[in-house]
C-alpha cells in the first residue's frame, strides 16, 4: 500500500516539483498538495495522511502554527518541516511545536528518504540542522 503524503507549500512550482518527485516512485500517493495550511485540522481528518510535508512560511498562518494545531487535536501524524529557514528560532519553534523532522529545501532530493525515515520512527533532518538541534540539548 502506498504512503499517503499531504503537502503544504505555497510556492506553486515547488509544490508541483515535490509531487512529480514523489509520484515517480510508486511507494507514494499524494492525497493533496495545498498552498496553505488554513484547513489543516479538517484536512487530516478527511484525507488521513500517513505523513505531512510542511513549509514554514505560508500565507494564512505558518507551518509551525499548523503543527501546533495538528498536535492540539491529539493526532500523531508525522510532520516533516520543509523550508529555507535554518536559523535557531525557526528550528527550535518547529520542533517544540511537534515537528518530527526538519529538511532544508536545498536538500529537495532527500524528501523520499526523509518520509520513509520518519515513518520508521526516525527524525530526518538536514545535517546542519541536526547539529544545531544538538546544541539545544544541555551538555
Amino acid at each position: 500500500m502506498a504512503i499517503k503524503v499531504l503537502i503544504y507549500e505555497d510556492n506553486e512550482d515547488l509544490r508541483k516539483s515535490i509531487q512529480t518527485l514523489l509520484l515517480w516512485n510508486k511507494e507514494f500517493d499524494i492525497v493533496a498538495a495545498m498552498p496553505d495550511a488554513t484547513s489543516v485540522t479538517d484536512d487530516i481528518i478527511v484525507l488521513k495522511p500517513d505523513v505531512i510535508l510542511m513549509d514554514i512560511d505560508m500565507p494564512g498562518g505558518g507551518g509551525v502554527e499548523a503543527v501546533t494545531k495538528i498536535r492540539s487535536t491529539g493526532n500523531g501524524v508525522p510532520v516533516i518541516m520543509f523550508t529555507v529557514f535554518d536559523d535557531d528560532d525557526h528550528i527550535f519553534n518547529a520542533i517544540c511545536a511537534g515537528a518530527n523532522g526538519y529538511l532544508l529545501k536545498k536538500n529537495f532530493d532527500e524528501i523520499p528518504a526523509a518520509i520513509k525515515d520518519v515513518l520508521d520512527g526516525g527524525a530526518p533532518m538536514t545535517s546542519s540542522v541536526a547539529k544545531k538541534v544538538l546544541t539545544f540539548v544541555p551538555q
